[in-house]
């Protein structure tokens, strides 16, 4: 499916929001040097470079942009920022003065892609996972929502509310997603991510580095069930995750 993005007016979010500190875990809008506007990309870690992957060309990566844009703004931010895309494909953007407050910008569909600086005339597909099986080198930018699993194995997210920090977890079977992570990370808590196709991703110890790995993919409806744009109504659900075999 090709992408598109249903744009939507700022509003207060209060559901979940999973970022990992780093700027390589989350989206930015920043100025494109050969476009000279403001554009989507994604930093990509790969061996010790950093490379900017800027969204693929198109109206609707610049209506995202100028979405994101006017999101910052509506908190009293300035040009340019960070912002998250969960896998429901809501876009999230947070307070650029650090006060926790965070909007609803929107909603994107379909597949989401960004070039590639290590391979230039390519294009890196965040929904792409053929070939991928339990464990590999994740391939792709490090780029998602966090979940945790906990090392008395049930999977939960992190809310914060009006009351203080609250932790829903996952009221229902998911053997196959804490099978899977055990397979990567046999014992203790367990962060990992999913991105905004559904992919999940965990870091690996090797040696003296963390390094991302393939874990499978979330099957939305037996998931936690989407926010509304305010971010309310927090219903947990049962996860599956489907880890496909090697060939």
């Amino acid at each position: 499916m090709a992408f598109t993005f249903h744009h939507a007016e700022p509003k207060i979010w209060t559901g979940p929001y999973g970022r990992i500190p780093g700027e390589t875990t989350v989206f930015h809008v920043r100025m494109h040097p050969r476009k000279a506007q403001m554009w989507p990309l994604v930093l990509m870690a790969k061996d010790s470079d950093l490379g900017s992957c800027w969204a693929v060309d198109g109206p609707e990566a610049d209506e995202l942009a100028k979405t994101v844009l006017k999101a910052k703004g509506f908190l009293g931010g300035g040009s340019g920022g960070e912002f998250l895309i969960n896998e429901f494909g809501q876009v999230l953007v947070p307070s650029p003065s650090g006060d926790g407050r965070r909007v609803y910008a929107g909603r994107v569909e379909g597949r989401l892609r960004f070039e590639n600086p290590f391979d230039p005339g390519a294009a890196i597909d965040l929904s792409e996972d053929s070939g991928l099986s339990c464990g590999d080198p994740w391939p792709i930018p490090y780029v998602g929502c966090q979940y945790n699993l906990a090392a008395g194995g049930w999977v939960y997210t992190t809310l914060e509310t009006r009351d203080g920090t609250t932790y829903p977890r996952l009221q229902s079977d998911c053997t196959y997603l804490i099978q899977s992570l055990r397979r990567i990370r046999p014992t203790g808590a367990v962060r990992f991510i999913v991105n905004p196709c559904g992919l999940v991703a965990t870091k690996r110890h090797d040696g003296s580095q963390w390094h991302p790995v393939y874990v499978g993919r979330v099957r939305v409806g037996a998931w936690f069930e989407a926010e509304g744009s305010c971010g309310l109504n927090v219903v947990p659900q049962a996860a599956t995750v489907i880890s496909r075999k090697r060939r």
